[in-house]
């Protein structure tokens, strides 16, 4: 079952099958953690997740015993893994009753695979591992036209199990060419990772959906009308609406008749309102507890004035005890959901550290298999496998730094940094890439202070995604970083490339999570957080950034910094 290409790689093999199992264990564990409100496809994630991870330990069981008869065990579960996919199809594509039973052809695959192995047939019990490749993409297919929230998360899991699919169906190929099985099996494990990752991610991308509904909640659709109103002419109330009287179960003729009902410091505080407002014409809005009848009521009071000589004062009341108590309720909820939002970020902070590790590992994997042989077939499929685990690597580096920000766990650690250099060494480290393009990378400064106070973590990471992307984007001609004084206080800087451009409608949503928008840019694999992340790093150094644009002649990325110098001396702010 386990496939070798020549003893030297042998424990390669072993290694990446370990490292898949430590992957699904601490997934599993991640997601038995998190609360799902009740979400099913998240729960059905949940329960795919633990059969995997019995399905990983059985699995080095076997490598470590050679037990033959594991391999049934083995083919059983791959048969409750395919419930809970069958499960998670359902959950996404709306099937009629009566053609329910065109899925049971899928589960097909756990009895062909045991009678491959009882026969002793490789080309049987390879054709099991086909057929469940095919449910895989199946269910791939079904997740990406699925009407659930389109989320990254969402997309990243309908690709990873699709490619899934095709690595377990092309296990056949293994038969044929032996050198192809390390490949294929390296593919499997970095598509495990990613399934792994984008199920993190939709708990996570739930836990934030629960909470900006929660924000919303805060917002009335409706305001009710006022319950009294009287109008007040030289300290005596001239008129009271009927409400007024059936509230306080008394004729109400003077602004001292109100006394009864107020607190000593509430009264004080509502004639002192009322003074403040008689030589303006301005309204005045504030809160007030009234008692009547040994309750108390929060009420919301406008009080302005109209007229010319004789100023008349009209106070309407309004009761907000209901909108009080709700948004009491809802700061308590709001309050927990951001704690555990918290909690949950910090997890998933960790989750995707712990992540990094296997990804860094397959890549020197691979990097090793390239260098060991010489064949130009593997070397071109290593290549394949460096590159999709980089893509996945900057995938969890930037959903990691989307996480922080949103869960407000981001620190600024200023420092006093000398500019030239600082933008030479970043500058450097595009330089290959631009020679391979034939692209020339300039710099200009521009009357720059030779040492700011910021951080530089923050301010590289802003000028990588934007020259990066500059770089990436333009085939021919050049790309320029400038750099200049705008105030005392504050630095400019420009990346401006000569690339594909951007079209004027696009340019309004470029700095929106999850967005992609450059048509022509469709070749490019990325996740559409880059620019929102850097937006956000940007008004994090209290700054502002803005794009130009046009198509076929390039893009301009503005934006300002401000120093933030401590008078105090202190490191952070």
């Amino acid at each position: 079952m386990f496939l070798v290409v020549g003893e030297q790689i042998d424990w390669i093999l072993s290694t990446l099958i370990i490292i898949r199992m430590v992957v699904v264990l601490t997934t599993a564990t991640f997601l038995s953690l998190l609360t799902y409100k009740g979400n099913k496809k998240l729960l059905l994630l949940k329960h795919y997740w633990y059969f995997m991870s019995i399905y990983a330990v059985v699995e080095i069981i076997f490598l470590m015993t050679g037990k033959d008869y594991l391999e049934i065990f083995l083919s059983i579960i791959l048969g409750f893994i395919g419930i809970s996919l069958i499960k998670l199809i359902l959950s996404y594509k709306k099937i009629k009753a009566k053609y329910i039973h065109y899925l049971t052809p899928f589960f097909s695959y756990v009895p062909v695979m045991m009678i491959g192995y009882f026969v002793g047939n490789n080309y049987i019990y390879l054709s099991g591992i086909s057929l469940y490749g095919i449910l895989q993409i199946y269910l791939g297919n079904s997740i990406f036209k699925s009407s659930y929230r389109n989320t990254l998360g969402k997309n990243i899991l309908a690709l990873s199990f699709s490619v899934y699919g095709f690595a377990n169906i092309s296990f056949y190929l293994k038969l044929f060419f032996p050198e192809y099985a390390i490949f294929v099996y390296t593919l499997a494990i970095v598509m495990t990772i990613s399934i792994a990752f984008s199920s993190i991610l939709i708990a996570y991308e739930n836990e934030l959906f629960l909470r900006e509904r929660a924000e919303y909640l805060q917002y009335p659709l409706f305001e009710k009308v006022s319950d009294f109103f009287i109008r007040i002419k030289n300290d005596e109330i001239v008129y009271a609406s009927k409400s007024t009287s059936i509230f306080f179960n008394k004729p109400i003729n003077y602004i001292e008749d109100l006394k009864f009902f107020f607190s000593k410091d509430d009264y004080k505080n509502f004639e002192n309102q009322l003074e403040s407002i008689k030589n303006t014409d301005d309204m005045i809005t504030f809160n007030i507890i009234i008692k009547n009848n040994n309750e108390e009521s929060w009420f919301r009071v406008n009080a302005f004035n109209y007229g010319l000589e004789d100023k008349v004062t009209e106070i309407l009341f309004k009761d907000i005890q209901e909108e009080i108590s709700s948004a009491l309720k809802i700061k308590m909820e709001k309050n927990e959901l951001e704690k555990q939002t918290k909690i949950q970020a910090e997890m998933f902070s960790k989750i995707s550290h712990e992540l990094k590790t296997p990804i860094t590992i397959v890549m020197g994997f691979a990097e090793t298999i390239e260098s060991i042989t010489e064949d130009e077939q593997i070397k071109n499929m290593t290549d394949k496998i460096i590159e999709a685990s980089s893509y996945q690597q900057k995938l969890v580096e930037d959903v990691l730094d989307f996480s922080r920000l949103k869960a407000k766990l981001f620190k600024i650690n200023v420092e006093k940094i000398n500019i030239p250099i600082f933008i030479y060494e970043i500058i450097e480290q595009f330089k290959i890439i631009a020679e391979k393009k034939n692209i020339l990378l300039e710099k200009e400064f521009y009357d720059i202070p030779e040492f700011f106070h910021t951080d530089p973590l923050k301010l590289k990471r802003i000028l990588i995604n934007l020259l990066d992307n500059a770089v990436k984007f333009t085939n021919k001609g050049k790309v320029k970083l400038i750099v200049r004084k705008e105030t005392d206080r504050h630095l400019l800087f420009i990346v401006e490339d000569e690339g594909s451009g951007i079209d004027r409608e696009n340019l309004k949503v470029i700095f929106k999570k999850f967005v992609q928008v450059n048509k022509q840019r469709g070749t490019i694999k990325g996740t559409g957080l880059g620019l929102s992340i850097t937006k956000e790093l940007v008004e994090l150094l209290r700054g502002k950034i803005r794009v130009e644009s046009e198509l076929n002649k390039g893009t301009k990325f503005i934006f300002t910094i401000e120093d933030l110098y401590q008078s105090k001396g202190e490191k952070s702010i």
